[in-house]
């Protein structure tokens, strides 16, 4: 709950149509409190943590290889539906098996923290852009938009703030689209969609069948998928608010208690063919 653990994700091709992901430990990320959210730019260059502490520590990461090494690939094949072959984890379906390497490294030390953003209240969601440009903390009282910016050489140089909205996202979920054009803000019955580049709202869904628990956008941010307490996942237009679908357990509700086993997280791919 006060800390993170870092892996590298490692797609092993073995004999046949057999594989296996396997787990890198990189390092440990300490925080202090309990954690509520997390997010990292795609180049694995910054990571936020936010939650219980009432702040959000924005770290500079260490210039990992994330490459495969060869010394590291597995020696041991598994033939496909070989149910005996030891590989340290779980078999699926589709003959893929699952393993987590600790390498005990201490790489955790080196990453550095870059800023501290303080909040007045409980950090409950956070996101970041893929390019490592923007950061939005989302709280229990407002949700707070920061620049980041860099330098030539990729490192963080300074943070300026954008805006301030006095939308609070308790219990609730920031998210940005794949370019970061648009930012998704859901809690409560409540879900707006804001223009990055003119800072105005796109669409407004002010009242929900069920209470939002986390939000994604895809789709270049034309698509808004929100998952509720209410066990559902939504798909509407970000442009027109028209659901394109639903899918769920039970009835849609907005009486679901805090304590209530919804749905905690939602993602997407931004392809234009598959979703």
């Amino acid at each position: 709950p006060v800390e993170l653990s870092l892996y590298r994700v490692v797609l092993e091709s073995l004999s046949g149509a057999a594989s296996r992901v396997r787990f890198d430990f990189l390092a440990k990320v300490w925080y202090g409190a309990t954690v509520n959210s997390v997010a990292m730019d795609a180049s694995a260059t910054l990571l936020a943590v936010g939650g219980e502490a009432k702040m959000v520590r924005l770290m500079q990461l260490p210039n990992w290889d994330l490459k495969p090494k060869s010394d590291m690939l597995a020696k041991k094949e598994a033939k496909p539906g070989d149910d005996s072959a030891d590989h340290g984890g779980h078999k699926d379906s589709r003959n893929a098996k699952v393993s987590i390497r600790e390498d005990n490294r201490e790489d955790g030390r080196h990453a550095v923290l870059a800023h501290a953003f303080f909040s007045s209240s409980v950090v409950h969601s956070i996101a970041m852009t893929g390019a490592g440009d923007k950061l939005a903390i989302g709280s229990a009282d407002r949700v707070a938009v920061w620049e980041i910016v860099r330098d030539s050489s990729g490192e963080m140089k300074c943070v300026e703030k954008l805006f301030n909205l006095d939308q609070g996202t308790k219990e609730g979920a920031v998210a940005f689209d794949d370019s970061g054009d648009r930012l998704a803000i859901g809690a409560g019955l409540f879900c707006q969609v804001l223009s990055m580049i003119t800072g105005a709202p796109v669409r407004t869904l002010p009242r929900l069948d069920g209470r939002v628990r986390c939000v994604a956008l895809a789709q270049r941010g034309f698509q808004l998928i929100l998952g509720g307490f209410d066990k559902h996942v939504s798909v509407f237009s970000a442009d027109e608010g028209a659901r394109f679908f639903d899918f769920g357990e039970g009835p849609v509700t907005e009486n679901c208690p805090s304590g209530t086993m919804g749905v905690f997280a939602v993602a997407a791919t931004d392809c234009d063919h598959t979703q």
